[in-house]
């Protein structure tokens, strides 16, 4: 026998434990596992997210202060009747009487009773954290609305069933630009166009390319129908890569006064 034959190897197959065998990550599973930091980093995020968090309360809670201070009565009760009417909705509001005031200038010389439907049964409602209104006027709120409603506020219905995200006020309300008399009180509101019940464990990439195509398709819309007012009109291939809104960013300074966060 040859010495070369002496020394050669044998090929020795090795027994693959398929526990051991990682399973392809797929586009679904990057939404449904989310992003996983490093624990030193996420100690970080979870601590400048508190101090955040901090800071936004004691800037947000000065600005109520400050536009609580400037309201006038009715803008105040317009604002609790809003907040109150966007979260409850229910058969009695068809028929509710209310005074109806009458006005000279700032002075109210009569009253007379009227009657208003406030309730439509296919409309969305429900405020996340609503429980959580600031200190600053809740006890005023509950106190008013229990008055005006004859009712107190319902606060049982879960928070994910609640459809809108929070209630903001926009523009010069709360600060030094704000003016008692001239200053209108512009609401924002945020809601959800669509219940989140998707069950995760269904979820699939073919589900998730599918969701992206429908939100890039929507944003198209949109943009066509603002670029060319309501007209019907689509994008050509060179158009939709570059989508640059020609309107102006505008910048505003908002109040929150309760959401889900």
């Amino acid at each position: 026998m040859p010495l070369k034959n002496i020394f050669k190897k044998k090929k020795v197959q090795k027994k693959i434990d398929s526990k051991k065998i990682e399973k392809k990550t797929e586009l679904c599973d990057l939404f449904r596992e989310g992003i996983n930091l490093k624990e030193n980093f996420t100690k970080r995020l979870v601590s400048e997210a508190q101090e955040g968090a901090k800071f936004f309360n004691k800037y947000n809670e000065t600005r109520i202060q400050l536009a609580f201070h400037s309201f006038d009565l009715r803008m105040k009760e317009a604002l609790y009747e809003i907040i109150f009417l966007l979260h409850e909705n229910y058969p009695d509001l068809a028929t509710h009487q209310y005074q109806s005031p009458t006005y000279k200038g700032q002075v109210k010389v009569s009253e007379s009773v009227k009657i208003i439907n406030l309730y439509d049964d296919k409309a969305p409602y429900g405020v996340k954290g609503i429980e959580s209104l600031s200190l600053l006027f809740k006890e005023d709120f509950d106190g008013y609305i229990e008055k005006t409603f004859g009712r107190k506020i319902n606060l049982n219905m879960d928070q994910s069933e609640r459809p809108i995200d929070g209630i903001y006020s926009i523009g010069s309300i709360g600060t030094i630009g704000h003016k008692n008399i001239a200053s209108d009180l512009d609401l924002e509101v945020q809601y959800d166009l669509e219940p989140f019940l998707f069950n995760i464990k269904a979820w699939d990439d073919a589900l998730i390319t599918a969701a992206i195509q429908k939100e890039c398709s929507d944003l198209i819309s949109r943009y066509c129908f603002k670029k060319y007012k309501g007209e019907n009109k689509t994008l050509s291939g060179d158009k939709k890569k570059k989508l640059i809104p020609s309107s102006k960013n505008e910048w505003l300074t908002t109040t929150h006064y309760c959401s889900n966060t």
